[in-house]
């Protein structure tokens, strides 16, 4: 008598519901993946940041002209970093040319990957990640703006790192909904960081982002989304194990400006939504 062969859905699941990509006849490709990839990963990285402190050293006579190389370095890993990963990038609209403020809806850690890779800028991230091993140090090196968000009045000192980097040419890239989600919805973004753009009424960018993977990997909002109580190392572990997946970059026809924070948050976020495509769709009321 003929057994039947396992199925994905036999396979233990966690708390989220995500198969364990760690046993079963899948696990053994999910391995090698995961283990050419890290190799991978490490190698690139380590050239790109050689690459950087090379060219670093006759690029820091002048802040603009420093701020200039390394976006260009970042973006060059970041390109390398979705290949690796098996990440392919959809591009739609047209991409903003540096100096530029960019509001972008939030789904995971990868999205600064996918942002990078598409953007030259960097990015404002919470006071957290620059507590994360590994990433926390490459985030300092590549210039990210860190908002203590326990610390009200952090939101000034933020701004201020904001206009240095658009007078240096370089676009800088907000998360105003202030967390990730599963991508179900577009939450509501915040206005603080937005007080330097209404002042001068300078245009802001629109950009949103959605993700999609095949069966049998588990599906986006589980395993490349980012968000919740999901831990950091086994999620990661379980996103470079992937056959890979899409990254849907949609920016907006035309950059918003407004003179009040809060109207310039409220007409972003409309933006965004118009042109959003969920990655899961959302709990029926």
């Amino acid at each position: 008598m003929m057994m039947a062969s396992p199925s994905i859905t036999d396979a233990p699941q966690d708390e989220f519901g995500i198969r364990d990509t760690w046993t079963g006849p899948w696990a053994l490709s999910a391995r090698f993946r995961l283990a050419v990839r890290a190799v991978g990963i490490a190698l690139w990285t380590g050239a790109l940041f050689l690459v950087w402190g090379l060219g670093a050293l006759p690029c820091a006579l002048t802040s603009r002209w420093f701020a200039s190389w390394r976006a260009r370095v970042v973006q060059l890993w970041a390109c390398g970093m979705c290949r690796l990963l098996g990440i392919h990038r959809i591009v739609e609209g047209t991409v903003p040319v540096p100096p530029f403020l960019l509001a972008s809806n939030h789904l995971s850690y990868v999205d600064i990957l996918v942002l990078a890779a598409s953007v030259r800028g960097v990015f404002v991230a919470k006071r957290e990640v620059q507590g994360w091993p590994g990433i926390g140090f490459l985030a300092t090196v590549f210039g990210t703006i860190y908002l203590d968000r326990a610390r009200k009045r952090d939101a000034v000192r933020v701004l201020d790192h904001i206009d240095r980097s658009i007078e240096q040419g370089i676009g800088v890239v907000l998360f105003p909904e202030g967390t990730s989600s599963p991508g179900d919805q577009v939450y509501p973004f915040h206005s603080a960081l937005f007080e330097w753009a209404a002042r001068r009424t300078f245009p802001v960018h629109a950009v949103t982002l959605s993700y999609q993977t095949e069966p049998p990997d588990p599906p986006a909002h589980l395993a490349i989304c980012w968000w919740g109580s999901m831990t950091f190392v086994p999620h990661l572990a379980r996103l470079v194990s992937l056959r890979g997946g899409r990254a849907l970059v949609r920016f907006g026809p035309d950059p918003v400006r407004g003179d009040h924070r809060r109207d310039l948050a409220r007409r972003l976020e409309h933006a965004v939504t118009d042109q959003f495509t969920p990655v899961v769709q959302p709990e029926p009321l």
